[in-house]
This record gives C-alpha cells, structure tokens and sequence, in this order.
C-alpha cells in the first residue's frame, strides 16, 4: 500500500490502486540514483486492471533501527512485556509508538519472545527484529528490549514451616 501510495505521490496524474499492481522482490539499486534511492523493484500492472505494462522503480526503504527507532527517544526501543509471548505482540506495540505498519511475514518472521524466569521484577530480555529481505518498505535489524512487570505474589506458597531456634537452652 505505501508504495503505490509513494507511486502515486510521484505520479499525480495517476490514482493507480492497490489491486492494480504487483512488485516483484527488492533488490539493492545499483543505478545512477543508488546514492539517494538504495531499492529497486518491478511494479507490474495486473491483467484486466485498466492499466498495463510495467515501470522500474527506484526508492529508499526505512532502516528499521536509524530511520526509525533510533528518531525516538532513548528508552523507545524498550517495550512491556505485559501479557505479550510472540514477536508479532511487541511489534504491534512499535508499530503504535511509531506509526510503522510491520507485518508479520511480510516484513519479518513472528516467533515467541525470549523466556521470563518471573522470579525479579523488571526483568528484562532483549532480541533482534530482523526485516525480511523482500520487505518492501523497511530493512535492516534492531534490537529491542522487552520488560517484564511487576512479580505477582498471589498464587505463591503461602504455607511456611516457620522459624526454628537452635540456641543454647536455659
């Protein structure tokens, strides 16, 4: 969607649709623009949608971590783990704090989220969000820290032996 939206804005005479096109998998540009635009890709007209042919294109995808994260805060690469237990969770969290549209499989492989021992508060765990190659709008990697609440008390062992005195007696 973004990038018929970047064709688009490129082209104002054109309200070429979604459903009109198809792209073939980016690739580093290697043109006389690669200084300024570091992605190529075919976008090819879909037969029957009113539009035929294809164009060559040339763009500059988003570096997940320098283009994105890091125009945050310090602290925006740390998230909340909350009830969170796949990637797909903290980045739907991201793709809230900074108005990105990740999707998973798309632009990178859901998995579950490194493990929480749930024993210390504020625990935290970090891991690498790696952008898929055929990502057409982003690339790159970031590492991103996810961290755990507060340690819940309710439900522990509440049944304690007691105290034991091994003093001298009178």
């Amino acid at each position: 969607d973004l990038l018929v939206e970047l064709f688009n804005t490129a082209n104002p005479t054109l309200n070429v649709p979604v459903a009109a096109v198809t792209f073939n998998a980016p690739a580093a540009n290697d043109g006389a623009d690669a200084a300024t635009r570091d992605t190529k890709i075919t976008m090819t007209a879909v037969p029957g949608s009113g539009y035929k042919g294809a164009a060559n294109l040339t763009y500059k995808r988003l570096a997940i971590d320098t283009d994105v994260v890091a125009k945050g805060t310090a602290t925006d690469d740390e998230f909340d783990k909350g009830s969170a237990t796949q990637i797909s969770d903290i980045v739907a969290l991201l793709n809230t704090r900074f108005s990105t549209n990740l999707v998973a499989g798309t632009d990178y492989t859901d998995g579950a989220l490194p493990t929480f021992d749930g024993t210390e508060p504020g625990e935290t765990k970090t891991f690498t969000l790696t952008i898929l190659a055929g990502s057409l709008v982003y690339k790159g990697s970031v590492v991103l820290t996810v961290k755990a609440g507060d340690v819940d008390l309710a439900g522990r062992s509440t049944q304690m032996d007691g105290f034991t005195y091994d003093g001298p007696t009178p």
